[in-house]
């Protein structure tokens, strides 16, 4: 076993990682409960299939849950999001499926048989058809909270943080994590999981742990999965071994930065953009308007604003060149 100094990351999980096996994985990476009433918290990784941390940390937790066999009220649910691209470590093969979940186009893959679907459709098929069956059978269980945390993380190095939507309590659910959250992004991004979400009315919000194959970023996550259990309610804090690192690892993580971060601008690019980032911004690092930050076809980028940088895009793959943002309440 390896000592993340948080927890022992079980055996299962090393020997996963010797036999590689990623085309061996299925949807549904785990399930927990004990049958007692209480929330359902489904948890996605690998939305984007370069994203592998959320997997890791989800095979963490689910095996620590059975083999501590933790009582838990209500039930986990930890899913892969795109597994065709996770299996060719590819954020994803034809479309970003976490830009796909507007009204029109989920009526679409609805209506389509899956048989004339490929790639991400076919994807985002199979989700809908979990998320509708799974909520469908909660309405006879006297339950109404579902919950979804969708894990991810960046190409760029940096803290990790939170990206909340205006739904329910996921707001003080994100900021009891010792991170930043974010606020503004479902209506700065259309078409993620948080929006579908939003749109039936039930709460979500995404974790960043930091960057995509850092080891650390594996750690984060474990904690804040067994954090945002213990503040559901669905666990006791007292019944898991560790919870005190957990809980002061983000915490420390989060020292110093701001609580609450607004969103600002989204530099939108496209392939043909030829867009590049200068190198070495990093999450939560400070800019100032005028500063350039990178380059495409048309020249120079600067910062339209003073502000966070958010999410540098350093990846072929993606439509979102960066972010800036700006801090809300106090530190």
């Amino acid at each position: 076993m390896r000592n993340t100094g948080i927890g022992l990351v079980d055996e299962a999980e090393e020997k996963r990682e010797d036999s590689d096996s990623t085309k061996d994985y299925k949807r549904i990476i785990g399930s927990y409960t004990q049958s007692k009433k209480g929330p359902l918290l489904i948890i996605s990784g690998a939305i984007h299939g370069n994203e592998p941390a959320g997997v890791k940390a989800l095979q963490v937790v689910l095996t620590q849950l059975k083999e501590w066999n933790i009582p838990i009220k209500g039930q986990l649910i930890g899913l892969i999001g795109n597994l065709q691209a996770f299996s060719k470590h590819k954020r994803y093969l034809s479309q970003d499926l976490n830009r796909q979940w507007k009204p029109g186009n989920v009526l679409r893959i609805k209506r389509t048989p899956k048989k004339q679907l490929k790639d991400e459709d076919i994807e985002q098929k199979e989700l809908i058809e979990f998320f509708e069956g799974i909520l469908e059978k909660r309405k006879f269980q006297n339950n109404s909270r579902v919950v979804l945390l969708d894990l991810h993380t960046t190409s760029a190095d940096g803290v990790a943080y939170s990206i909340v939507t205006s739904m329910g309590k996921s707001r003080t659910i994100a900021e009891s994590l010792g991170v930043p959250a974010i606020m503004g992004f479902d209506k700065a991004i259309s078409g993620t999981t948080l929006n579908y979400f939003s749109d039936l009315g039930l709460e979500s919000f995404c974790f960043e742990a930091g960057q995509h194959d850092a080891e650390s970023s594996i750690t984060r996550t474990v904690s804040a999965i067994w954090q945002v259990l213990v503040a559901l309610g669905c666990i006791e804090a007292a019944k898991v071994p560790f919870f005190s690192n957990h809980k002061g690892l983000l915490h420390e993580l989060g020292e110093g930065l701001p609580r609450t971060i607004q969103y600002k601008y989204r530099h939108a690019i496209q392939p043909e953009d030829c867009f590049k980032m200068i190198e070495g911004f990093d999450n939560f690092q400070s800019v100032e308007k005028g500063q350039l930050l990178a380059y495409d076809k048309g020249g120079e980028i600067r910062a339209p604003f003073s502000g966070i940088m958010l999410m540098p895009l350093y990846q072929a793959q993606g439509k979102d060149g960066f972010f800036i943002a700006e801090e809300l309440g106090e530190r």
